[in-house]
């Protein structure tokens, strides 16, 4: 079965009060939170999974019988937040909780390192780029068949949006 993500994770939230479960007075994504990364390969009808992005882990599961057709285990070495990139990011949710008139939440839920994998994507043959976490100005990509196996490291020269994968053909 697909990871479930659980309400709640990656945010900075306080529910509303009198209203039903899962309505918030506000929520805020959590800086640099490993969340969950999904890529789907409709044409072979699975998802990639990876039930936090803090683990170098993903499993591809079938979408109609939920079974297991891959899972990719690495490592990779954690890339550190930067005290300046922590405190910036601290700083732009505390002008946020300001103007809501909000006490500042637990800071130490930030985490200090970058997540292991930030984003992943299938491309036009069914292989799967899996996104890895980190500061600089380029774009860095463990590239796996689509049964799991490694093919390569692709380093791109530019960085690349974390939420649109790129489109790669060819």
């Amino acid at each position: 079965r697909p990871p479930r993500w659980q309400p709640g994770d990656g945010m900075f939230w306080k529910p509303l009060e009198g209203a039903g479960p899962g309505a918030a007075r506000y929520s805020i994504t959590i800086p640099f939170y490993p969340a969950q990364v999904q890529a789907f390969d409709w044409a072979d009808g699975a998802v990639w999974c990876a039930p936090s992005g803090s683990e170098y882990r993903l499993v591809k599961v079938g979408l109609e019988a939920h079974d297991t057709l891959a899972s990719i285990t690495s490592s990779a070495d954690p890339v550190p937040v930067s005290p300046e990139e922590r405190d910036s990011a601290i700083a732009g949710v505390q002008r946020i909780l300001a103007q809501l008139n909000e006490p500042d939440p637990d800071w130490g839920r930030i985490p200090r390192e970058y997540p292991l994998v930030a984003g992943a994507f299938v491309d036009d043959a069914g292989r799967l780029w899996v996104r890895r976490g980190g500061t600089d100005s380029a774009s860095h990509f463990d590239l796996y068949s689509s049964d799991g196996h490694p093919v390569a490291t692709v380093r791109l020269p530019y960085a690349t949006d974390w939420w649109i994968p790129p489109v790669v053909r060819g």
